[in-house]
């Protein structure tokens, strides 16, 4: 009984052998497309561009049916069959290759495909109807068109290169660089291009850019950076004025309205505070002296701290001198720029306009018996007390600054 069991077993496991090489036999038979009716066959030549990182020859070759429309590389309807690559360049079209007596895509003496008149129009063109008919396609490729910035000549001797930007592949209009070139001890200022005459034509903002559009006409586009010697903080905005420190260096890029909010007091300021010909505006700030504060201005200097090409229009600065300093039998000094220029270089303060502008001393406690010194002369409301010897000359068209002292002097 026992034998006979291990007859049964042995000729079980026979039969699954056997079943097992029928099944690994069926698997071993190749696919044949054309027995299901694919015998078109579709070759699409990369011409110089490969298909992936891996791709050694740039080739890919398909099996379709006859009279059917095909596969786009990287088309919205190909997601699987992506388009092949090649640096600075991008895919125009693809074409058909005029094909030879043994179906091998013709070349001219140069080696060049011998294409036809048209590409071929994935949307609409179907494959032959015969059957073993063969489509050659071969890419056209096109140099992408380019944005370069310029950093200019200074810029480039001291080892900044200029930026190229080379990624559009269509028509159109090129969008502003998204991170600004570097250069050591200097400050990206701008974007410019150069009109006709050789003049400097600013680009602001985004409608300015959008003029510049890129074509076959046009298929680069050159704009230039202007630097500012040294590390500056451009200021542009209401928000920015309001948070100056002492150790920068800042310039206007534009008349600012301070919708009568306050600008200042600044505080041993050790910069340069260039308004580039720019107007600060409308503002109304109040301070307060405290302590042994002997000197009152929107700016207190320290060094070569100075204010230039600026203009202050519609403002007004009021100062409360609240406490007598004990042992100072002395005057306070108050001014709309400074209270205490006296350790000012004040050939530094250059081009200063001041327009319906106007500084108010209210002494109250025990100040009131205290004098305030405003300055004289061309400098009267401007800076409290300067050097002796010392000359400043607000720039033309200023106004005199209204200068109020309350309780008025005897």
């Amino acid at each position: 009984m026992h034998l006979q069991i291990s007859k049964t077993k042995f000729l079980l496991c026979v039969l699954a052998v056997v079943f097992l090489c029928a099944m690994l036999a069926a698997c071993t038979t190749l696919y044949k497309p054309e027995e299901h009716g694919y015998t078109a066959l579709v070759v699409y030549d990369a011409n110089g561009g490969r298909f992936s990182n891996a791709d050694t020859t740039g080739v890919r070759t398909f099996k379709y049916q006859p009279s059917v429309t095909i596969m786009e590389p990287g088309g919205a309807q190909s997601s699987q069959f992506i388009a092949p690559t090649r640096d600075n360049y991008h895919v125009v079209a693809w074409y058909p290759a005029e094909l030879d007596e043994n179906g091998e895509p013709r070349k001219d003496e140069n080696e060049e495909y011998i294409l036809q008149s048209e590409p071929w129009d994935f949307a609409a063109d179907r494959l032959s109807a015969a059957d073993g008919s063969k489509l050659y396609l071969v890419a056209l490729w096109k140099e992408n068109y380019s944005l370069i910035v310029d950093v200019g000549e200074e810029a480039r001797a001291a080892g900044v290169e200029n930026v190229v930007y080379s990624t559009y592949t269509e028509e159109g209009p090129v969008t502003q660089p998204g991170l600004s070139p570097e250069w050591d001890l200097h400050t990206f200022y701008y974007y410019y291009i150069l009109g006709e005459g050789g003049e400097k034509i600013r680009l602001r903002d985004t409608s300015d850019w959008s003029q510049l559009v890129l074509s076959d006409e046009t298929p680069q586009i050159t704009v230039h950076v202007e630097w500012l010697t040294g590390i500056w903080k451009i200021i542009t905005t209401v928000d920015q004025l309001e948070v100056v420190s002492s150790q920068n260096n800042y310039i206007l890029d534009t008349d600012i309205n301070m919708g009568g909010k306050a600008f200042g007091p600044v505080v041993n300021f050790e910069g340069i505070f260039d308004g580039n010909g720019h107007t600060i505006y409308n503002f109304a700030t109040e301070d307060r002296q405290g302590g042994t504060e002997r000197s009152k201005g929107l700016f207190s200097f320290r060094g070569n701290g100075c204010v230039r090409n600026i203009t202050f229009r519609d403002a007004t600065y009021t100062v409360t001198l609240t406490n007598r300093i004990a042992g100072v039998d002395t005057s306070f000094n108050v001014g709309f720029l400074c209270g205490d220029a006296s350790r000012s270089d004040l050939s530094r303060f250059e081009n200063i306009t001041f327009q319906n502008c106007s500084l108010h001393a209210v002494r109250v406690n025990t100040a009131t018996q205290i004098s305030v010194t405003t300055g004289q002369g061309s400098y009267y409301g401007i800076f409290g007390l300067v050097a002796e010897g010392a000359e400043f000359e607000p720039a033309q068209g200023s106004e005199a600054i209204s200068v109020e002292i309350l309780p008025e002097e005897g």
